[in-house]
């Protein structure tokens, strides 16, 4: 029995983050949290062991069985989604009013550069696999739920498909 796996995956030059000092009420506190919609690492265990680990900068994702061995290549023919100024403007707001609560608003603004945010979307936002081994990648759905789907792979790496998100 295993359980635990260490997953080779090197940091790349695309990690963004930002990153916050201080508190509000007397505490203090730092956070660092991923900048939105920037490339970043997935990964998701394989029930019949190993993991398939993706970098969202790239519609391609990796099988392997020990963690630093490679035993699939799966990619897909695909272009980014366009990243509007409304929608950009809209996630920067929202964040700033999470993290408003615990840090001073005009720090959280000054860290949280809208020009941090990509003008493309990543390739996907996550991956799992289910029990009978299909990948089921999301990719990302331009900030509308009505478009939301999962591209499906069964475990050759064959694509099954587009799958709508159920309302």
């Amino acid at each position: 029995l295993v359980d635990t796996m260490q997953i080779a995956t090197p940091k790349t030059q695309d990690e963004k983050y930002w990153q916050l000092s201080g508190g509000s009420g007397g505490s203090k506190m730092m956070m660092m949290t991923g900048v939105p919609l920037a490339p970043d690492l997935n990964w998701a265990l394989d029930p019949a062991g190993g993991a398939i680990v993706a970098w969202s900068g790239e519609y391609r994702f990796l099988a392997t069985s020990t963690g630093f061995d490679t035993t699939q290549v799966v990619s897909l023919a695909a272009t980014p989604a366009a990243v509007s100024d409304e929608r950009r403007v809209r996630i920067r707001d929202s964040m700033v009013g999470l993290y408003e609560k615990q840090f001073d608003r005009t720090a959280v603004e000054d860290a949280f550069k809208l020009s941090d945010i990509p003008s493309t979307a990543p390739y996907f936002q996550s991956i799992q696999v289910d029990d009978q081994r299909n990948r089921w990648v999301r990719p990302d759905d331009g900030g509308s739920p009505l478009t939301a789907r999962f591209d499906v792979f069964d475990s050759t790496g064959a694509y099954l498909g587009a799958v709508p998100v159920p309302k």
